[in-house]
């Protein structure tokens, strides 16, 4: 029987190496098994949406980001790590943000998504005075 071949795994790879993550790192993050990611990589296994969303915000974008680049890759759109990095950059989600979203409430999750699209689109000015400001906000509790 042949083995089937999945294209998540050139995305997660490529992502991985922008990240400067090992398997083992990401692995770790993602709240997944090594072997498990190493298939998905090779192609072996197809994960879940809910694997490939942990995998993403092991990596530090958002899911929509990488179902993004699977569909492109599966239209046979060729993907470089070029394209993947900017895309990283325009989804950029925060180091703050738990990388177990599903521990946090549903209300909850999505304010911090929005916070954090919201965020990404400010100007450095901006962003210095909403630091000022939570700083400020954090002393008075």
């Amino acid at each position: 029987m042949k083995e089937a071949n999945f294209p998540y795994g050139k995305a997660i790879k490529i992502l991985r190496s922008e990240a400067e993550l090992t398997r083992k790192e990401l692995a770790e993050k993602a709240g997944v098994s090594y072997s498990y990611l190493a298939e998905i990589e090779s192609g072996k296994k197809k994960p879940s949406s809910e694997v490939l969303s942990k995998i993403a915000r092991g990596l530090g974008v958002r899911p929509s980001t990488l179902f993004s680049i699977l569909e492109e890759m599966a239209e046979g759109v060729p993907i470089t790590p070029l394209q993947i990095a900017e895309s990283k950059s325009a989804y950029f989600i925060p180091p703050a943000f738990p990388s177990n979203p599903s521990a946090l409430s549903k209300r909850r999750r999505k304010l911090l998504e929005d916070i954090c699209s919201d965020l990404n689109s400010l100007d450095e000015k901006t962003l210095e005075i909403l630091s000022q400001l939570i700083k400020k906000l954090k002393t008075r509790s």
